[in-house]
């Protein structure tokens, strides 16, 4: 039986734990074994462990990590404190990876080494030495440094490292691929996975309301932005105040880590917790903080936005219209290349409070508006994301 290492990169469950959950199930359908090596906490992974994962455990310490901060948001000015501090933490996950990935490839002996996100690019050339074929799943854009040259390097060594990269929105694939399209073989595209839960409804929304004493006659919009500066939430706290004023129909709910679960005390925590103690919404706003069934938060709302302040995937908008919710969300290349304005969402330029006030509002006083696109988004989703040959296509690649 063959067996295939995945190097899981978030400490916590997130989009990308749950989008590789359902690539692991299709190995396990098709009767290989999977390890995980993972810095998760027993109560994350069980998740995988349950339905038959071996676990391999490192710690989830910034000393141990080997996790690369190579994310767009790490893209810091060339030479500044931020950029060197964070180019001597790559200098170390280097040196502690090439240990933990050496020794883990030795332990398990894998057929093949699966890298779920592009921080952890370098274990393929690991791999490599061993005689070992590597996928790579590109869930998010990498910085581009000084002149372009990070974007340069590291698209580079991920075509070189991988012999299939799998890249969820044509934005990312169009990044690995800026620089040369001699690997455009190895490039595909692969749409974010949802299954049938996702689309399952097991309680009603007043249910939920009611349990969570949460307002049955009003309407609820939601997001999930926690204290997360990538994720807009100044926008979706500052647009609460214009559109009770204009409509005191409305409620609102905050989901998402907390400053403290985040371990930062930045400008924008002190922002975000300033908005949240304004008089003038309090009355019209529940934060919740971080939960783990997100789903039930959106059945009991109506309307889910997506404030981002930078563009990338947004995995609660695929949940979003799973369950028949109408979305919006800021104007990004991602949002382009998977949404149709006032077709399946609508959008808003990021920090137009505005601007993201009348959507709300549109989608609260036109029905028929809502309705509308809260069905076709249910329709994109069970037509391009809910597709069970989405996942066995990673696995049919490896098996042929």
């Amino acid at each position: 039986m063959k067996t295939i290492l995945f190097f899981d990169h978030d400490a916590k469950i997130s989009g990308a734990s749950i989008s590789m959950l359902y690539i692991i199930e299709s190995f396990l359908k098709y009767g290989f074994d999977v390890c995980l090596l993972t810095r998760k906490e027993p109560k994350d992974y069980y998740l995988f462990q349950k339905i038959g994962v071996k676990i391999i455990s490192y710690p989830n310490s910034p000393w141990r990590s080997i996790a690369l901060s190579i994310h767009f948001s790490d893209d810091f000015p060339f030479l500044s404190k931020k950029w060197i501090i964070t180019f001597l933490k790559n200098q170390l996950r280097i040196i502690v990876g090439i240990f933990t990935c050496t020794s883990v490839i030795k332990k398990v002996k894998p057929d093949l080494v699966y890298i779920n996100e592009h921080n952890m690019f370098y274990c393929g050339f690991i791999a490599k030495l061993f005689g070992i074929s590597s996928y790579i799943h590109i869930r998010s854009n990498f910085i581009q440094g000084l002149f372009g040259i990070s974007e340069y390097i590291i698209s580079k060594l991920i075509l070189a490292s991988s012999k299939y990269i799998f890249a969820i929105t044509t934005v990312e694939s169009e990044q690995i691929l800026k620089y040369s399209h001699r690997g455009v073989e190895k490039v595909r595209v692969i749409p974010e996975f949802l299954n049938e839960n996702n689309f399952l409804i097991e309680e009603q929304q007043n249910e939920i309301r009611k349990e969570m004493n949460l307002p049955i006659d009003k309407i609820i919009v939601i997001s999930f932005g926690g204290f997360d500066s990538l994720k807009g939430t100044d926008d979706f706290l500052q647009s609460i105040k214009i559109v009770c004023n204009k409509n005191s129909n409305v409620y609102f709910l905050l989901a998402g880590d907390n400053a403290e679960s985040q371990g930062k005390n930045d400008k924008y925590i002190v922002k975000i917790k300033k908005l949240l103690r304004d008089p003038d919404i309090k009355d019209n706003l529940l934060f919740v903080g971080f939960i783990s069934n997100a789903k039930r938060l959106m059945i009991a709302s109506d309307i889910l936005v997506s404030p981002l302040k930078y563009s990338h995937f947004s995995r609660p908008i695929i949940e979003g219209w799973a369950v028949k919710k109408a979305i919006i969300t800021s104007d990004t290349n991602h949002s382009r290349s998977y949404i149709r304005e006032f077709v399946d969402g609508l959008y808003y330029n990021s920090g137009n409070i505005e601007g993201l006030s009348n959507a709300i509002l549109k989608l609260v006083e036109d029905r028929e508006l809502y309705n509308k696109i809260a069905e076709n988004g249910y329709n994109k989703s069970r037509n391009y994301f809910f597709n069970e040959s989405n996942p066995d296509q990673i696995v049919k690649l490896f098996m042929t």
